[in-house]
């Protein structure tokens, strides 16, 4: 009935305002979505870096209106308060869309660290390409993407599903990639792939409001570019085939081998040509490694 904003989230929504008014963002022709997600942490790290720095402000020198913190004294913005997985929210979603807030603000903290604000608005000229360049901020504008095809050679009744704007592949990108190990981390079932130790950054045993979580893990640094093209049939019955590059051959092979370290958590049975899972991600599963080049291939049965 009497609804509030506080001064700090006031702050940060009027970043967004400004960079949509001012800044004529860059993004490439039909823009992949890690393309996009690489867009998205520029400006949410942007508006949550002003936001922090605000917040500052308004512990010490400024007299600011409401309160700045949630129950769990994690920010408005959103810093991580669900990553220890007592949130009741879907971990590995919420871990995927988190991934604008917590390594974006990192990339405007780094890039400001090194040129000012005058460095960050170069950003809105060049952004980055993919959530890689995000993630590794070394490699901002000088390792783009590659792009990765996945040929349509299905038979029928395998028809290529299309996306709403006309396109038939999605690419995954590193974010992507890193959350689908670190949500083993989460789920209800014993021995996960990725241990919380490796991608949360603790304090005290608390969450780290500024540098929450860390999407670098081994298993997916070293992604080159990918496309997932997925498949139905009539009879409602799905598969895919994702096709992944990386920088070398190992990485190629570590990721080959943290995928199948995936599978046997899900309680996957390797059958020598290929794994045989049941339950929610049940299905066949086939692994090829030629060179820095993993394709997976998905489907209800061998056979299909």
């Amino acid at each position: 009935a009497t609804p509030t904003l506080d001064e700090v989230t006031l702050a940060q929504e009027l970043v967004h305002a400004y960079q949509f008014r001012n800044f004529a963002l860059q993004l490439p022709r039909d823009p992949t979505d890690d393309e996009i997600r690489g867009l998205l942490a520029l400006v949410e790290g942007d508006a949550n870096l002003v936001d922090r720095l605000y917040e500052r402000r308004c512990d010490g020198a400024w007299e600011c209106v409401g309160s700045f913190a949630t129950d769990d004294g994690s920010a408005d913005r959103g810093d991580g308060g669900g990553a220890d997985g007592n949130s009741g929210l879907h971990m590995g979603l919420y871990l995927l869309n988190f991934f604008p807030y917590a390594e974006g603000e990192d990339l405007v903290r780094e890039t400001r660290r090194r040129g000012g604000w005058d460095a960050v608005m170069d950003l809105y000229d060049d952004p980055p390409r993919s959530s890689e360049q995000v993630i590794h901020t070394e490699k901002g504008g000088r390792d783009p993407p590659e792009d990765v095809t996945v040929p349509d050679v299905a038979e029928d009744p395998w028809r290529r599903v299309r996306r709403s704007d006309g396109g038939s592949t999605t690419t995954v990108g590193e974010a992507g990639l890193a959350t689908m190990f670190m949500y083993t981390a989460y789920d209800d079932r014993p021995g996960e792939v990725i241990p919380r130790s490796t991608f949360l950054n603790l304090e005290n045993g608390s969450v780290n409001a500024t540098d929450p979580i860390d999407y670098d893990l081994n298993y997916s640094a070293g992604w080159a570019g990918d496309a997932l093209a997925a498949y139905e049939r009539p009879n409602g019955s799905t598969g895919f085939v994702w096709r992944i590059t990386w920088d070398d051959d190992r990485e190629a092979r570590e990721f080959a081998e943290g995928y199948r370290a995936l599978l046997s958590y899900h309680d996957g049975t390797d059958r020598g040509s290929y794994w045989r899972l049941h339950g929610d991600f049940g299905g066949a599963y086939a692994i090829d490694v030629n060179g820095r080049t993993v394709t997976i291939v998905q489907a209800p049965s061998r056979e299909a």
